[in-house]
């Protein structure tokens, strides 16, 4: 009987070894959710993606067009308003190619041609009606591609010179310091609890993650230095591709510090991949990826998490913004097994896989307590 009892236990050990989700994987899902907002003409599709104060969504476009997505409470767009982002003068339309909100709701701006610059509340408060609102302040720069906050700080990708541009917010918007990265293209920028991340565009891509105490505090208004700090991370794509990355565009941090990136989707190039926050080196493995054409994804750009954790993209290609709630989102982790969550794989699976680990040790324990009490 004490044969069998321990042969069944086997074989629960090994039901739930192989019920555990692996360290990587590529899965194709359908989005929770899906929203296509009515374009006016080219350039006017999905691009960039912010959230406010308030936790409400907005959608930037190559066009200027700014939307505004009041989600419900079950996070679907219940009502939108849109507006187009002029200079001040209200002469020339400014593409967005990245943007991020203040605690006060002013918009901090990367936009084309050549600029960063703030689209204060009393502006936004007026995105209606496809009206114009003015970017009322402005720094030049050579290809701005990505702009966000930290603290009185705006962290801006300058997709052409290899470097990040640091600007103080305040009392006004004015250029800090210069980051010197190792990269050809910055693309995107994510804003961390202690560090910043930059995604590369160049070649198979890569992001590097760099310490705010290297930064801030290190600057000057008057005689901006360039700073080369010591990355805290480096991941790097290789050839052939072995984790996903051909040409990185935007990051965002998700859940537990863990870092997404969207970029190229084709053939061995993951559209989304997500890494560990400290996965670093040439070809560092990846988490998860999200792929395939239950995804509907084909060349996703801005991405975000929401205030619940779900992540939010928005795709140029196919025209849509798309919310994933058990792919890489918060809600998808299994909390009891943080090593192994986020990886898109049912959580109730592998908290099922964990509960039969457990009844095997039980029961093991159990037995050997017996066997130990009768001799």
């Amino acid at each position: 009987m004490r044969k069998l009892i321990a042969g069944a236990l086997g074989a629960l050990a090994i039901i739930a070894m192989s019920c555990a989700p692996a360290s990587a994987d590529a899965f194709d899902v359908s989005p929770s959710y899906s929203f296509t907002p009515s374009s006016s003409g080219q350039g006017d599709v999905p691009f960039s993606l912010a959230v406010d104060q308030n936790g409400d969504l907005w959608e930037g476009t190559i066009s200027g067009r700014l939307r505004h997505l009041v989600l419900d409470d079950q996070g679907d767009v219940d009502s939108v308003s849109e507006c187009i982002v002029f200079d001040a003068a209200d002469e020339y339309a400014r593409a967005l190619f990245g943007f991020d909100f203040d605690s006060n709701g002013n918009a901090y701006v990367a936009t084309g041609p050549g600029g960063v610059g703030v689209v204060p509340a009393r502006e936004l408060s007026r995105c209606q009606n496809g009206a114009h609102v003015l970017m009322t302040s402005s720094v030049s720069s050579p290809f701005p591609s990505d702009a966000k906050l930290h603290g009185d700080y705006l962290y801006v990708a300058a997709n052409t010179n290899g470097v990040v541009e640091v600007y103080k917010v305040s009392p006004s918007l004015a250029l800090y310091a210069f980051v010197r990265l190792d990269v050809v293209s910055p693309s995107g920028i994510a804003i961390g609890d202690e560090n910043f991340a930059v995604t590369e565009s160049h070649g198979f891509g890569g992001m590097t993650q760099i310490a705010f105490a290297d930064v801030e505090g290190h600057g000057d208004v008057n005689t901006p230095p360039t700073l080369t700090p010591t990355p805290v991370t480096t991941v790097a794509g290789t050839s052939p591709p072995t984790n996903g990355l051909g040409g990185e565009d935007y990051v965002a941090y998700g859940c537990l510090g863990t870092l997404v990136v969207t970029g190229n989707s084709n053939g061995d190039f993951y559209p989304v991949v997500q890494f560990a926050p400290e996965a670093s080196g040439a070809g560092a493995a990846y988490l998860a990826a999200l792929a395939g054409p239950m995804s509907t994804l084909q060349r996703p750009e801005g991405i975000v998490f929401d205030r619940a954790g779900r992540m939010w993209l928005a795709d140029p290609v196919a025209g849509s913004i798309t919310r994933f709630d058990n792919a890489l989102s918060c809600v998808a982790y299994d909390k009891r097994t943080v090593e192994l969550a986020n990886t898109g794989l049912d959580a109730g699976a592998s908290g099922w896989a964990a509960g039969l680990a457990v009844l095997a040790i039980v029961l093991g324990l159990g037995l050997a307590g017996r066997k130990r009490h009768s001799s």
